[in-house]
């Protein structure tokens, strides 16, 4: 049969879709935007610099708002160019330099320019304003300290040809070794890795014994570190006779090396902060300014939370000597301290000497502010003992009436001789009345009768929670029976500001530290003064101690704690209490050293412990409040800093540094100084994201969209351009016509078509 033949359609192409007409102007739209998103970037990118330097003068502007003091500088820098630098403290030492290898000897005030220094000895400061010159100090008896920097062509690739294959440290070790000689010999003690400011030192101890004199003590401490490719040593040499703190105070020294130069060999501006000490540490006081930002977290953040405590103290007690007693009733003295508040419901935490004391300061303290009724019955005593006579006694008691201050000194006298040697006093009833002042106004006493104080809104009375501390340390001298630290509860209700405890874990010799407290003399400013405000000192660790015959810490350190200064705070970079400002102990050997010593605030903690007090370590209410304005105030965003410093003075009153805050805030924002602020960022930042961002997001992808249509058309169109013509004239050709079949063929079809059949 015969096969159909099945049609097969033929696959036409089909023309793309022409690109949008408008292409050219959607394109030109897409690039206004992209113009317009570098225009915002660029005024967000001013704005952020603006800002910034906002943030500066804000931070620049809170001049005097911490009443922080500033001595004209004692500290003085000493640069070498072989790439060291150490600071001293010109009241307590005088240094010379040698430069180059030849070791030419430079002394006075040529010392602070920068040279070719390859060594730098650091002695005492005594009373001679001569320079110092190589021949004036005797190296086998003075303490002294020495900065040593090898020759400028030494390297550590030398010392391994010389010392062999070692670590760094090891072959400076090796390089500062001390070789005997025909003058001493040297005898390793102990050597030990140690960290002091942050740089890593090999410490080596050795006993030194003078051939001369061999029983003889000396001792030669060498601390080595590797910097700048070189070995660098610092010794400590302590020669025949030495005392134990003059290593201690050369510590203060050691800390202060840098194997760098800062850029200036003038103050630093880490130099000790004296204000509040006697008039020999102090030159030309003037106000500092909050310069850094570290300023306003340590001191404008924690200072409302620094008080004054005055401690009125009255006893009757009978004194007896030699068989003789005298009662003595109503004695009384008054000191001032200061403290800090550790929790928003008024726990103030102190020193325990500020707010303890004997019968014995009683007595003294009564007489020498002229408490006549004392003084006639302590006149009487020594009548009464044969001290003496009843005509002398009189005498002076006459005199005293009439405000003769010697008489008075004469009397006051025989408490500090051999005059009372042997008597014993005995307490029969104390009483304490305790103060605390929150704000500048000073606390004071009346004249007439110390235990009447000034209370009022800012002046709080308070009560001895807790204290660890036995006054009799301070007299037995035998050590320390207890530690020195107390504890008051304030009697007023209140939203308090708090400060953070820290750890002394957290600093080491050559941390700086901030002490906040108020100096200044106890008995005249409980009477005298009108308004008392707080100091911050600044100052560095120098070494950590341990309290004589106790496991408690002492923190050394050269920030000077003053009288007043005794449990103030004393903080670490992060605005932690890491201690107590306790004690200054003078130096006799030097007329203007004191060495400053801090109680660890471990000592604090437990006593919190053992009387069961817990404190929120989160800080909260006013100070949450408090830390929020500063942070507003130092990023210069005045409106919001101006609203938290309301919210500030409606919760704590007598926050002594609000007011000035807030005149300064509102004096920067009528002068056109206050930064953009967050919202308005926000705001700029939503703009530039709803009217740029997402209409070129779209805008982007439909211009890639047409411009890819218009890509397929054009290639379609120049592929149709591309294809061969049509022939033309002769039109389709016909079909030929069948032929005939032949005879043959035909017979075979019928023939098959008969047999089908």
């Amino acid at each position: 049969m015969l096969k159909k033949n099945r049609h097969r359609p033929h696959h036409h192409t089909t023309a793309p879709k022409p690109p949008s007409p408008f292409l050219w102007l959607m394109e030109a739209v897409l690039v206004s935007l992209g113009i317009i998103a570098v225009i915002f970037a660029f005024i967000i990118f001013i704005l952020f610099i603006t800002n910034n330097l906002k943030s500066r003068q804000a931070i620049q502007s809170a001049t005097d708002l911490s009443a922080t003091g500033q001595a004209a500088s004692d500290y003085k820098t000493i640069q070498s160019s072989r790439i060291f630098e150490l600071g001293i403290n010109t009241k307590l030492f005088r240094a010379e330099a040698f430069l180059g290898d030849n070791n030419k000897a430079v002394g006075g005030d040529d010392i602070y320019k920068q040279g070719d220094y390859s060594a730098v000895n650091v002695y005492k400061q005594n009373d001679s304003d001569a320079p110092l010159t190589g021949s004036s100090i005797d190296l086998t008896k003075a303490t002294y300290l020495e900065v040593s920097a090898p020759p400028s062509e030494l390297t550590l690739a030398s010392l391994k040809n010389r010392y062999g294959n070692l670590t760094d440290l090891q072959l400076a070790s090796k390089y500062y070794t001390p070789a005997d000689d025909s003058s001493k010999n040297y005898k390793l003690v102990s050597s030990e890795d140690v960290r002091v400011g942050n740089i890593d030192y090999k410490k080596k101890q050795y006993n030194v014994v003078y051939l001369s004199a061999p029983s003889a003590k000396a001792r030669q401490t060498d601390f080595i570190t590797v910097a700048n490719s070189k070995p660098y040593k610092v010794s400590i040499y302590q020669n025949i006779g030495y005392q134990a703190d003059d290593y201690a105070l050369f510590e203060t020294v050691l800390a202060s090396v840098k194997y760098s130069l800062s850029g200036s060999n003038k103050a630093q501006s880490f130099a000790p902060n004296h204000v509040g000490l006697p008039s020999f540490m102090v030159a030309n006081a003037a106000a500092r300014i909050i310069s850094k930002s570290s300023d306003i977290q340590v001191v404008a953040r924690n200072q409302p939370a620094v008080v004054k405590i005055a401690t009125i103290y009255c006893s009757d007690f009978s004194l007896e000597l030699n068989g003789v007693s005298q009662n003595f009733t109503s004695a009384c003295t008054g000191g001032t301290g200061s403290g800090f508040i550790i929790s928003k419901d008024g726990y103030v935490a102190t020193n325990g000497h500020v707010v303890k004391y004997l019968p014995e300061d009683a007595l003294a303290g009564s007489i020498a502010l002229n408490n006549l009724g004392v003084i006639r019955s302590y006149l009487d005593f020594l009548v009464n003992t044969g001290i003496l006579t009843a005509q002398t006694a009189n005498n002076y008691y006459a005199r005293i009436k009439l405000q003769d201050n010697d008489a008075l000194s004469i009397v006051y006298g025989t408490l500090n001789n051999d005059t009372l040697k042997g008597a014993k006093i005995s307490p029969k009833k104390d009483d304490y009345t305790y103060g605390v002042q929150l704000s500048n106004r000073a606390i004071k006493a009346s004249s007439d009768n110390l235990k009447l104080l000034n209370f009022g809104d800012t002046i709080i009375g308070a009560k001895l929670a807790a204290v660890d501390y036995n006054p009799l340390d301070l007299y037995d001298n035998k050590g320390f029976t207890q530690s020195d630290v107390a504890l008051l509860k304030l009697d007023k209700a209140m939203d308090y500001p708090t400060v953070s405890l820290g750890s002394i874990d957290s600093i080491s010799a050559g941390s700086e530290l901030m002490v906040i407290g108020f100096p200044g003399s106890a008995e005249n400013e409980l009477v005298d003064t009108a308004e008392s405000v707080p100091t911050s000192t600044a100052g560095r660790v120098s070494a950590f101690r341990n309290a004589n015959n106790s496991s408690s810490k002492l923190i050394q350190t050269d920030v000077g704690i003053a009288p007043g200064n005794s449990g103030g705070p004393a903080f670490n970079d992060r605005g932690e209490v890491v201690g107590i400002a306790t004690y200054g102990v003078s130096d006799p050997s030097i007329s203007s050293s004191t060495l400053n010593y801090m109680r660890d605030i471990a000592d604090l903690k437990r006593l919190l412990e053992k009387n069961g007090i817990a404190l929120n370590s989160d800080r909260t209410g006013s100070q949450a409040l408090w830390d929020r304005a500063l942070e507003n105030y130092s990023k210069a965003y005045y409106s919001l800093a101006l609203s938290d410093f309301s919210k500030v003075k409606q919760a704590y009153p007598p926050n002594r540094l609000v007011d000035d805050f807030i005149a300064k805030a509102e004096s920067a924002k009528r002068d056109g100084k206050e930064a953009v602020p967050p919202s308005t960022y926000l705001v700029i930042i939503t703009i530039f994201v709803l009217a740029v961002v997402v209409p070129g997001v779209v805008m982007f992808f439909v211009v890639r969209h047409h411009r890819r249509r218009r890509d397929a058309h054009t290639r379609y169109t120049q592929m149709q351009s591309n294809m061969p013509a049509a022939p033309t004239g002769a039109g389709p050709p016909k079909p030929k016509a069948p032929s005939s079949p032949s005879s043959s063929q035909a017979n075979r079809q019928v023939d098959m078509l008969k047999h089908a059949e």
